[in-house]
């Protein structure tokens, strides 16, 4: 007797496409395949297995997916559409630079558009692991909760999510010992360190390399972000070191080393190509957008300004080929209030999906979306602020 079907995922079952996905090239668990200490050694394979975590993954699943379609089918899809979160809204990125042509839509999420901005401001964080500036996960989680107590009014609604960070004007020497009296106190090297994640990050000419984060819980995230900016400046400048010490990741200086690693990671096909976002936007092509704004990982603002610029450069590519049509019947952006860094709209994002097809396939664009905030479904309209 044959295998029957168990179940099939709202994405597929309530809007009856068909669905490929794949690992992004992300076979860490595969021995010898692919991890940091595999993907640096000198070899053939280890250099094809980097291709396939930084752009080939994509190409090749699509490639896969368009022939097995076809096969089943007799002819190609209408329509084809990529979504993707965190190193899947990396590769979403990616999919709109390197493969555009292929694709008419385009969902990216809690991802910054900006990886050498991302990884200075992850090495940055690491300096303070392990020294006196240093926060627990315990001291993270009770600064969170106390910005959250501070802000969560302010939009008028009590419901343990800060709904306007822009609004929100915490400050961390609140928490400072001597000023409280909680067992989680900070230090004065300590509130430097949240200060510092609650500020934009400036380069030697006081341009902005990475957005100050709204409030979030940062403490969950601080082991990881020494493991990927130590392991993507590693991949940037071929110096295992990043990776390896420690010591040279306190050594991080942004005026010094953030160029090298946003360049070297450009040259590995990681990091992104805004000019080319904005050359398939300008053409045409639909972009949804979002960010949780409560992700600790990846700070909403960068990916906000990475978004608005962007979108500036796709409106002066359009106004150059004598479009007069604003970018904005081709992008949006939505900021998600709360959450953390992952998905915000339920299991396999049907509501962000159908958005997405609905704005390519009958022009309609998104004017809201049904997101997970606090538990509950919310509406949550585009953000506005100064986009073009």
């Amino acid at each position: 007797m044959g295998a029957g079907i168990d179940g099939v995922i709202p994405v597929v079952a309530e809007l009856g496409l068909a669905r490929a996905s794949s690992n992004g090239g992300n076979r860490a668990s595969a021995e010898a395949e692919a991890a940091p200490g595999v993907w640096l050694q000198d070899t053939a394979e280890a250099r094809a297995s980097l291709r396939d975590y930084a752009y080939e993954a994509s190409a090749a699943t699509l490639a896969f997916s368009l022939d097995v379609i076809e096969a089943a089918y007799g002819r190609p899809p209408a329509y084809s559409y990529f979504n993707g979160c965190s190193n899947g809204g990396r590769n979403a990125y990616i999919a709109a630079e390197r493969l555009g042509a292929k694709f008419d839509g385009i969902a990216a999420g809690c991802e910054g558009m900006s990886l050498g901005g991302q990884v200075a401001r992850w090495l940055a964080v690491s300096n303070t692991a392990g020294t006196e500036a240093g926060l627990s996960a315990e001291q993270y989680h009770a600064a969170y909760l106390a910005a959250v107590e501070a802000c969560d009014p302010l939009d008028g609604s009590q419901d343990g999510v800060v709904s306007d960070p822009a609004a929100c004007h915490f400050r961390p020497a609140s928490l400072g010992c001597g000023v409280s009296d909680a067992a989680t106190c900070l230090t004065p090297p300590q509130v430097a360190t949240l200060d510092m994640l609650y500020s934009d990050m400036t380069g030697s000419d006081g341009e902005v390399i990475y957005s100050a984060y709204p409030p979030a819980d940062f403490g969950k995230w601080i082991d990881l972000q020494a493991a990927l900016g130590g392991g993507y400046a590693w991949i940037a400048t071929d110096a295992p070191d990043w990776a390896l010490s420690a010591e040279r990741r306190r050594a991080f200086e942004p005026g010094r080393d953030h160029y090298r690693i946003e360049t070297g990671l450009l040259r590995a096909g990681f990091g992104h190509d805004r000019i080319a976002v904005a050359d398939w936007v300008a053409a045409g092509g639909k972009l949804i957008s979002w960010h949780a704004v409560g992700d600790g990982l990846v700070s909403a603002n960068d990916h906000v300004r990475n978004f608005r610029n962007m979108l500036a450069t796709a409106a002066d590519l359009r106004a150059a080929r004598g479009n007069p049509a604003p970018v904005s019947d081709s992008a949006a952006f939505f900021a998600i209030p709360g959450g953390d860094h992952g998905p915000m709209f339920g299991p396999s994002e049907p509501e962000l999906v159908s958005a997405l097809i609905r704005w390519v396939e009958t022009g309609a664009a998104p004017d809201g979306l049904e997101a997970i905030v606090a538990g509950v479904p919310r509406i949550v309209r585009p953000y506005g602020p100064a986009m073009p």
